[in-house]
C-alpha cells in the first residue's frame, strides 16, 4: 500500500474532503503531528489514520470514511500517527549533588559477638629454694637460705621464712639480700632472752632488684655465734622486668647492740 501511495503521490495531487471541504496533504500531516485523529473510530485513540480516495479522479480527493471501511469504488489509504522509535540519545551531564539528608534513627543493638580464642599465657618468672640443714649462725653474715638464680633481670618480690633456735642472752638478726652481696632493710631480729632457749620463726618479705644470674638469699648473724638456723624456705617472683639504670650499691649490714655478757 505504501509503495502504491508513493507512486500515486508523485503523479496525482490529492486533497482530503470532509464535511464538503477539501484539505491538502500538508494539513493532514500537521493534524496528525498535533495528535488530531482523522479516522473512522473517534471514540478510541487509533494508532493509524485512514482515508479514502478515487484513483481515477483528477485531482484526487481524500475523504474520511463514515464507517470502518471505504466505499467499494474508493481505495483505502492508511498511515501511522507515530513513527518508529529513534535511536537512543547521548547521556546527559550529571546533575548537581543534592543537600545532605537528615540524620537517620539509631539502629537496634547488634547481637554480641563470639568469644575470642584463649590468648597465650603471659610471661611469669619465679625461683625458690629450701634448706633443712641445721646450721650454726656465725658472728658475721651466714647465708642460711638461697633460691635458684633468676633467669631475667628485674624487680622481684621475695618472701622467706626462717626457723631459728636462739640461746639464752643471744639475739639473731636476718636480712634479705642477693648472692652478689646486696642487702635490703629493715632486718628482722629476735632476742636476747634472759633464760633458756627459744625457737622462733622469722618472716621476711620485700622487693629487690636482681640481675640475671643472681639469686635471692637470707643471711643471718649472731654476735655470740651460739644460735642455730633450723629450717626455712624462700621464693622470688618477677614483678617488673625494667631494671633501674643504676642498681643499688651494697649496703653495710646493720648491727644489733652487743648482748650482755654470759653468766
Amino acid at each position: 500500500m505504501l509503495s502504491n501511495l508513493r507512486t500515486w503521490h508523485a503523479r496525482t495531487p490529492y486533497r482530503l474532503v470532509t464535511g464538503g471541504t477539501a484539505i491538502s496533504a500538508a494539513v493532514i500531516m500537521a493534524l496528525a503531528a498535533a495528535g488530531i485523529a482523522l479516522a473512522s473510530d473517534t471514540n478510541a485513540a487509533p494508532k493509524t489514520i485512514t482515508a479514502c480516495y478515487k484513483p481515477a479522479k483528477a485531482p484526487a480527493a481524500l475523504t474520511v470514511p463514515n464507517g470502518s471501511s471505504c466505499p467499494a469504488n474508493e481505495t483505502t489509504l492508511t498511515w501511522n500517527k507515530i513513527g518508529p522509535q529513534g535511536p537512543r540519545g547521548a547521556t546527559g551531564p550529571s546533575g548537581a549533588a543534592g543537600p545532605q539528608g537528615p540524620q537517620g534513627l539509631a539502629g537496634p543493638q547488634g547481637q554480641p559477638g563470639q568469644a575470642g580464642p584463649q590468648g597465650p599465657p603471659g610471661d611469669s618468672f619465679g625461683v625458690s629454694g629450701t634448706n633443712g640443714t641445721e646450721t650454726r649462725i656465725g658472728s658475721s653474715n651466714t647465708t642460711v637460705l638461697q633460691a635458684a638464680s633468676v633467669p631475667v633481670s628485674g624487680t622481684y618480690y621475695v618472701n622467706a621464712s626462717v626457723l631459728v633456735d636462739v640461746f639464752q642472752n643471744d639475739q639473731v638478726e636476718c636480712l634479705l639480700g642477693s648472692a652478689n652481696g646486696v642487702f635490703t632493710t629493715p632486718f628482722f631480729g629476735v632476742g636476747p632472752f634472759s633464760s633458756g632457749t627459744l625457737e622462733q620463726t622469722l618472716p621476711l618479705t620485700g622487693s629487690m632488684d636482681l640481675a640475671a644470674g643472681d639469686a635471692p638469699v637470707v643471711d643471718c648473724f649472731d654476735p655470740n655465734a651460739a644460735s642455730f638456723f633450723l629450717d626455712g624456705a624462700i621464693t622470688a617472683t618477677l614483678i617488673s622486668s625494667a631494671n633501674p639504670a643504676n642498681p643499688p650499691a651494697s649496703r653495710t649490714r646493720p648491727h644489733l647492740p652487743a648482748p650482755p655478757p654470759r653468766r
